[in-house]
């Protein structure tokens, strides 16, 4: 989210999600303007407003949906390190605080433990699709790719903390689906990863009703003990 044309676009985003009376709501990830988006007005309940029926919502941000008679726990936490980072401008299109920082890390795994994980990045223990990693490392860089490394690294261990039964992600630019281990020596917990692809790509996006994610958060659940 960058660019001369973000207001443009945020405009007409805004006016179609008005004209089907949905609110967007938006996990940061890299390639965001992190400076203009902590410049944005703040709701009551923490979210950056965008436009009136845009959100953005802040790392460790939580909040609660229902179908009248399951309450899920949804968390935040948006970021990755941008791969392609060095065929961009510091401050015009990569931004160092696309990434998780240490404090952030604190203060979101000090909270309880939570049903879904909303990211950009994937965890450590997930393996989406990708290219082999040796290309990867000649196009983006050994020091990108430790950078990269160390933050799936970093939301692993949020992921260890928080125990979600659920998590979805991007930034892979795959679609794919894989139940990982997460959790502490003593209590080991199933969670089912689901990795979406990028704008118009394939399965780049999925429909779930609340009922049917807190039927599969039991599932997972029941297969954790």
């Amino acid at each position: 989210m960058m660019g001369a044309g973000l207001p443009q676009y945020l405009h007409k985003l805004n006016r179609r999600a008005d004209s089907r009376d949905v609110d967007p709501w938006m996990v940061p990830g890299n390639h965001e303007d992190y400076p203009w988006l902590a410049r944005q007005p703040v709701d009551e309940l923490g979210r950056r407003m965008l436009a009136p029926r845009i959100l953005a919502l802040p790392r460790g941000h939580r909040f609660t949906l229902s179908d009248g008679e399951r309450p899920v726990v949804f968390a935040a936490v948006g970021g990755a390190v941008s791969r392609d980072r060095k065929l961009r401008t510091p401050g015009r299109s990569w931004w160092p605080e696309e990434q998780i920082t240490d404090d952030e890390e604190r203060r979101i795994s000090d909270q309880p433990a939570v049903d879904v994980l909303l990211t950009h990045d994937a965890p450590a223990g997930a393996s989406p699709p990708q290219l082999p990693r040796a290309t990867l490392g000649e196009w983006a860089g050994i020091d990108v790719m430790a950078a990269a490394d160390a933050h799936s690294a970093r939301l692993q261990r949020i992921v260890d903390v928080l125990r979600p039964a659920v998590l979805y992600h991007g930034h892979s630019y795959a679609r794919y689906d894989q139940d990982i281990r997460c959790g502490k020596p003593g209590y080991r917990s199933w969670c089912a990863v689901h990795g979406l692809a990028c704008d118009d790509m394939p399965g780049n996006t999925v429909t779930v009703s609340i009922g049917e994610l807190a039927a599969r958060i039991d599932t997972m659940r029941n297969r954790s003990h």
